[in-house]
């Protein structure tokens, strides 16, 4: 799996762990909710059903009343009736609440019931032998219900306290466990997020590493390469050196002054000068990658130094039939730079264009950009590099191989210097090219080192 989609795994596992304890947080919390709503509503429910019983036996007192005051028929149809319904009431009570709620009525029930019973029996059958209808039997089942009247009004009361302080307590319950769910939940997904955090960052680490491991391998072939390759191209001048003085040294073609000497003596110098000046890109190389570079700054004509450069160049390109030559806009501005270095890039640039270029024409153009900025272009109708090519080209000791350039001697380190002298001097290098179509090559210095020429407005 690739290291992006294994990231949007991750992340998408981190939302959804997220999401997941968001929704149940929600739905714990409205569980909670709903549980703290449901209990004042059961409350009032049972408070309703025990006001409505005591409102049924305060209805069967009132009868009972009116049935001492004034005896008759009609008064005691009417005191039975309340008092059944008083005894309905309490029965619906212990149907309803099985005797076991915040509102006591097993207590009420306790209290109520065994003096409905009392009155009803004495109503019906009449007590210690006195008729069912006699004024004693009436004043004792209506002081027996008094009395239970009284003891439930009381026990209500005293009910209705405790529950009220049981509904504070559970509220405070309820409210206790909604917090700390939240509060678990809140750990759990800053655990989960911390926890894919840990995981992202390891493979953070782990591919930075992994590139590292293979930035170093790539380096230390580049380095086998550019040694098998610098064997051949150290030991091709080195040869030449040794070979021709000591054919002057034995004076294999007779005594000193004869006619090859000079010749022999010219080689030996062309060839030390190539060491000289391979030696030299590696230090300045060196030296650059160490931030041990420094730069001998002046203003000084760029025309001047790439006509220079071009000098350099002029000889191999004539040779090989190329016409080479600077192009330079009108009235440029001087360069603040170290003036051996801007000579060292156009140099490199020329000679890999020339190196490369096989048929046609190489420009050196100088110009001022927009913003002031001067540029610098070497452009060549040689071979070219293909798009994955150029990356290669750039590194140190890289070189461009195919069947074009198999025979093209070269250590593969002026592009980079280049490049580097060009970023110590806070200018940018880049390239163009297409196989067969030839190269660009751009290094665009910044605008602070274009310097007015003397007598010319800014």
């Amino acid at each position: 799996m690739a290291k992006g989609r294994v990231d949007a795994f991750y992340l998408f596992a981190v939302g959804a762990i997220i999401g997941v304890a968001a929704l149940v947080t929600t739905y714990l919390g409205t569980a909670l909710t709903r549980v703290a709503d449901s209990l004042p509503i059961e409350v009032l429910e049972q408070e309703r059903g025990v006001g409505g019983m005591i409102g049924k036996l305060e209805d069967a007192v009132q009868a009972f009343e009116s049935l001492e005051a004034t005896p008759g028929p009609g008064s005691r149809v009417a005191a039975l009736v309340a008092l059944d319904a008083a005894s309905d009431a309490a029965s619906d009570i212990r149907r309803s609440y099985n005797l076991d709620n915040l509102l006591g009525a097993a207590a009420l029930h306790a209290a109520v019931s065994p003096a409905i019973d009392d009155a009803l029996r004495w109503t019906r059958e009449g007590v210690a032998g006195r008729p069912a209808d006699a004024p004693f039997v009436v004043g004792l089942a209506l002081t027996r219900l008094k009395e239970a009247l009284n003891e439930s009004r009381a026990l209500s009361e005293r009910s209705r306290a405790v529950a009220e302080s049981a509904l504070r307590l559970q509220a405070e319950q309820v409210k206790t466990i909604r917090e700390r769910a939240i509060a678990g939940m809140v750990a759990f997904v800053l655990f989960a997020a911390t926890l894919a955090s840990l995981v992202l960052r390891q493979r953070r680490l782990l591919a930075e590493r992994e590139a590292a491991v293979e930035e170093a391998h790539r380096a230390n072939r580049a380095k086998s390469e550019f040694l098998a390759h610098m064997s051949h191209e150290l030991r091709t001048p080195l040869n030449a050196v040794i070979g021709f003085a000591e054919m002057i040294e034995k004076r294999v073609l007779g005594p000193a002054g004869a006619d090859k000497y000079p010749d022999y003596a010219k080689d030996i110098r062309e060839s030390a000068e190539h060491l000289l000046a391979i030696i030299g890109d590696i230090l300045d190389l060196s030296k650059i990658e160490a931030g041990q570079m420094t730069l001998d700054e002046s203003a000084f004509d760029p025309v001047a130094q790439a006509n220079s450069a071009m000098r350099l160049s002029a000889g191999r390109a004539k040779a090989k039939g190329l016409d080479i030559r600077v192009v330079a806009q009108p009235g440029l501005p001087l360069l603040r730079a170290d003036a051996r270095a801007f000579r060292r890039i156009l140099i490199n640039l020329l000679a890999n264009a020339v190196k490369f270029t096989h048929v046609g024409r190489i420009d050196l153009r100088i110009a001022v950009e927009t913003g002031n900025r001067l540029s610098v272009a070497v452009e060549d109708t040689g071979i070219g590099m293909a798009e994955h090519e150029i990356p290669l080209a750039r590194r140190p000791f890289g070189q461009v191989r195919n069947f074009l350039t198999r025979d093209i001697e070269g250590t593969g380190l002026g592009l980079p210097l280049s490049e580097q002298l060009a970023k110590v001097h806070g200018a940018t290098l880049t390239i163009e090219s297409a196989k067969g179509r030839g190269t660009k090559v751009v290094v665009v210095f910044p605008p602070e080192r274009t310097v007015p020429r003397p007598g010319v407005a800014s």
